[in-house]
């Protein structure tokens, strides 16, 4: 407080705001029961999370108590921050407070020394995205930045002959010694002899005596220097961990968005293996190891000869059979315009082959006892285990595609079609339009399971053999043979989490083995503890920052411990959540649906819904935004992806006739989304250009956006105040739920995991049993349909408390300086009954919580969760719930031409 009031008297014009705003923020923050607490108490050890609202003042508490924290001597501090982006302006916003901060440092420091002595902050973005960094501030005129980043690679004026070295991927430490007049080098990777004076590692330099450091999520969780580094005087690391450099140089960690860096930690456990590639200059690891064991003595050769030959002939025949369509691993509706994970994990399917095989239908439960059953259908099952009645002969034709000795390109056919007379006889009955898929599922389903079998069996070959053949470390690393430096390398299945994934381009394709491991809900929970210790020896302060940390169901997000610290977001009306669904026509109630509809239908039916919103609820809205907040005349409506904010843009500035009111978010500067035609004078915006949006186009008054990509970290504000510009957010279409992507089914188990037991006197049983949870919601997944229509009502409450955390922070977007904000959703699928609407989704999600939680909730976000809550008791909707409606009951022309571009 006394440095925000020096500012203010200072320049009362840049910080007359702040004095008011931080005497608020600590006279409103309680602990986790309500009582008020004054001060801000960071016990080593222990991670301390603060839950409080958007735009009340985390971000100013953030900067303000690392420059204090580092300039009374309690420093180090690392400060980590959502994106590159943000680390490059928390540091630059901390430089240019310096004046500030060396004068209340020279009241608080025990050291005369160190008080008179310049806090030292440095920004840390890894090498690899410095050239990025450089372009984007070059593209803004940002000349410093770009002078910082744009340094480029010294070597390419030093080099005289070999292969042409590429400016953005610099061999830094992969150099090799090609012989020479000078001394022999030894065998391997070199660094680069330019390293020590290289202006790409300055940052590395720097952090090693700064007061500040800042970087971003992921930089922490799994960046590394490419600079060797000298640990206590003693021995030299090379590739050492930014984890483990921050957390023996800083004893404070400061974290923001502390959910988001969760849900990061949850994706960044992935490793990728390329294991046969067709049509590039890259070999697999497969082909690798086969070109490298003609150095084998013939002991050793044999002793990986037969697992090698099994997993190449599996990979090569599973890859080309798709390269030319017998096979698929994509859904009906990936191969659509909806984007999938692309992530295959064997068994993923089970639930939809099951039930297909027993004839029954698509929402009937499979019990365990079935289940086991059905797995004795591959092969490598249970030897002698029981198959249902009459599934004999399936079982031999899926054994066939494994041992049949035939040509692959004529032995699949026949398979293919055998399998189709079967499944077409007693006891299956399968339709005719449902064999085709069926029959893929299967194939897929037994050739991926034996290769992910045969892997293992060569990891284990290999693994002893790894001195004589390198790429044997790479299989062995990515299945978990070999120690990583993960300090917490397994969650709570206990082992990782793998599949397949198939890339295709035009001249081929690639097949790709994936595992995620780690357990990063225990890791982000004791990180300046465990995690401390594990990685750097000591114990760190860590203090994590977010306004939606405390979520308990919420898979991602959800932080598994108390808040330390809560402010209420107590303010009436400060949120308010509204029902913003269209009719198609005016004459009769028919709501729009977006989310659940076919991919092919959803174009059409945008641009109905956005055209439709415009009459019915947008136009009426700024207009009375221009009459009564004029400033804030602005709305943001958020899709699902670029594509659909394209739409939305096109339909709106037609609707409207005022292209220049309009603004869409776009990929790349200047080009709109790929397959819409935008009209002229429609404003196109990068994410980086979004927050200058009401200073360079002050005309826009509605803004297309795609949700995933703005619901955090990004103010957009009034020009010259602290106040956000926008005044409402219309969700246009219900959130994507992909409960089987890589990420999120990994975080969905884990988070089960961790959630079971508590310490106590018996670890090894608590172990036990939150390995016996994951396993347990592991398989439920797997034998669960991906569509939110047809999920368990209590895996779509799961889903639910995620997609409310998104929501709760896209309303934070406009709750800078504690403005109000308003937040409608417009898709019917919201609220159709059929596909799980979300006010009765939401009630029991609230209802099922203890009472704890509850009262906890009801602490934490106050008059937020209200609105919410005030939306699912709202009597106007009840008529929404059994509304059944025809799908898709979209009243569009087709001989209307304005359609013709989308």
């Amino acid at each position: 407080m006394e440095k925000a009031v020096k500012q203010a008297a200072a320049h009362p014009e840049r910080f007359g705001w702040k004095p008011p705003l931080l005497e608020s923020f600590f006279g409103s923050l309680t602990d986790a029961f309500g009582r008020k607490t004054g001060e801000l108490r960071l016990p080593v050890g222990a991670m301390s999370v603060l839950n409080a609202p958007t735009g009340v003042g985390k971000s100013v508490l953030m900067g303000d108590a690392a420059q204090l924290l580092a300039a009374s001597g309690q420093g180090p501090v690392l400060v980590v921050v959502g994106k590159i982006r943000e680390s490059l302006n928390a540091a630059d916003q901390m430089e240019a407070d310096e004046a500030l901060v060396r004068e209340t440092a020279a009241a608080l420091a025990r050291d005369a020394e160190r008080a008179g002595r310049r806090l030292r902050v440095v920004p840390w973005v890894a090498p690899s995205r410095q050239r990025e960094q450089a372009e984007v501030a070059l593209s803004q005129g940002d000349e410093r930045r770009f002078e910082r980043w744009g340094s480029g690679c010294e070597m390419l004026g030093w080099q005289v002959d070999g292969p042409e070295m590429d400016p953005g991927r610099p061999p830094c430490d992969e150099l090799r010694w090609a012989g020479g007049s000078g001394p022999a080098r030894e065998a391997g990777r070199q660094l680069c002899p330019r390293m020590a004076v290289c202006g790409r590692f300055d940052h590395v330099r720097q952090a090693a005596v700064a007061d500040i450091i800042v970087t971003n999520h992921h930089n922490l969780i799994r960046g590394r220097c490419k600079v060797p580094v000298e640990v206590d005087g003693q021995r030299v690391v090379r590739g050492m961990s930014v984890m483990e450099f921050v957390l023996r140089h800083c004893r404070v960690v400061i974290i923001d968005e502390i959910d988001a860096f969760q849900s990061s930690w949850c994706g960044a456990g992935s490793r990728e293996l390329l294991l046969i590639a067709r049509g590039g200059r890259r070999h697999g690891t497969l082909e690798e190891i086969d070109r490298q064991r003609s150095d084998l003595d013939a002991l050793a050769n044999l002793a990986v000869t037969e697992e090698l030959a099994q997993a190449r002939t599996l990979s090569d025949t599973f890859l080309d059979s798709v390269l030319v369509g017998n096979l698929w691993l994509e859904t009906a509706q990936e191969r659509g315009n909806r984007p999938g994970s692309g992530w295959y994990v064997p068994g993923m399917r089970d639930l939809s082959i099951c039930q297909a095989l027993l004839g029954v239908s698509s929402d009937t439960e499979i019990s365990e006892e079935v289940y086991s059953a059905y797995l004795n259908l591959f092969p490598g099952a249970c030897p002698g285990g029981r198959l249902p009645t009459g599934w004999e002969p399936l079982a031999e034709q899926l054994a066939r595609a494994l041992n049949e000795r035939k040509r692959a390109d004529k032995k699949l056919p026949i398979i293919k079609r055998d399998m189709a007379r079967i499944l077409k006889e007693a006891p299956f009955g399968v339709a005719a339009s449902a064999r085709s898929c069926l029959i893929n599922d299967l194939l897929v389903r037994t050739l991926l399971g034996s290769l992910q079998a045969a892997l293992h069996s060569l990891k284990w070959a290999t693994v002893g053999l790894m001195g004589q053949l390198p790429a044997a470390a790479d299989i062995a690393r990515t299945l978990g043979a070999l120690a990583n430096d993960d300090p917490l390398p397994l969650g709570a299945l206990g082992s990782a989490l793998c599949g397949f994934k198939i890339d295709k381009h035009r001249h081929g394709g690639r097949l790709t083995y994936q595992s995620l491991s780690g357990d990063p809900h225990t890791a982000t929970v004791h990180l300046g503890n465990t995690v401390a210790l594990a990685t750097a020896g000591v114990h760190r302060s860590v203090l994590g920052l977010s306004a939606t940390a405390f979520f308990p169901g919420a898979a991602l997000q959800h932080i598994h411990t108390l808040p330390a610290y809560v402010m209420t977001d107590a303010a009436p009306g400060a949120v308010t959540a509204n029902a913003g669904n269209v009719s198609a026509t005016s004459e009769e109630w028919q709501p729009i649906s977006i989310a659940g509809l076919e991919e092919h239908l959803k174009p059409k039916a945008v641009w109905k819904l956005a055209e439709r919103l415009w009459e019915d609820h947008l136009a009426a809205h700024l207009e009375g935004l221009a009459r009564n907040d004029p400033q804030r005349e602005r709305t943001m409506l958020a899709g699902n992806s670029y594509f659909q904010a394209g739409i939305f843009g096109a339909a709106l500035a037609k609707a409207c006739g005022r292209p220049g009111w309009i603004a869409v978010l776009v990929k790349e500067a200047g080009k709109p989304p790929p397959g819409v035609s935008l009209p002229e004078g429609v404003v196109l915006v990068t994410t980086d250009e979004l927050e200058d949006l009401p200073r360079t186009h002050p005309k826009v008054k509605v803004i297309c956006v795609a949700l995933p990509l703005v619901s955090r970290a990004l103010n957009i504000l009034i020009p010259g105040t602290a106040l956000s510009a926008l005044a409402s957010v219309w969700v246009g279409i219900r959130p994507v739920a992909q409960v089987h992507s890589a990420t999120a089914l990994y975080a969905s188990v884990n988070a089960a995991g961790a959630a079971t037991g508590a310490p106590g006197p018996d670890p090894a049983s608590m172990l036990q049993a939150q390995r016996r949870a994951a396993f347990q919601k592991r398989d439920l997944l797997l034998r669960t349909d991906p569509r939110f229509s047809r999920m368990p009502r209590f895996l779509k409450a799961e889903v639910l408390a995620g997609i409310l955390v998104e929501l709760i922070q896209l309303a934070g977007r406009a709750r800078r300086g504690g403005t109000p904000v308003e937040l409608y959703l417009v898709d019917h699928a919201f609220f159709n009954a059929q596909q799980g609407d979300f006010p009765s989704l939401l009630r029991t999600y609230f209802d099922n919580l203890d009472a704890e939680q509850q009262a906890l909730l009801r602490r934490v976000y106050g008059s937020t969760l209200t609105a919410w809550l005030d939306l699912a008791e709202d009597q106007d909707l009840l008529s929404f719930r059994t509304t059944v409606v025809p799908a898709p009951a979209v009243a569009v022309d087709e001989e209307d031409s304005t359609h013709e571009h989308v």
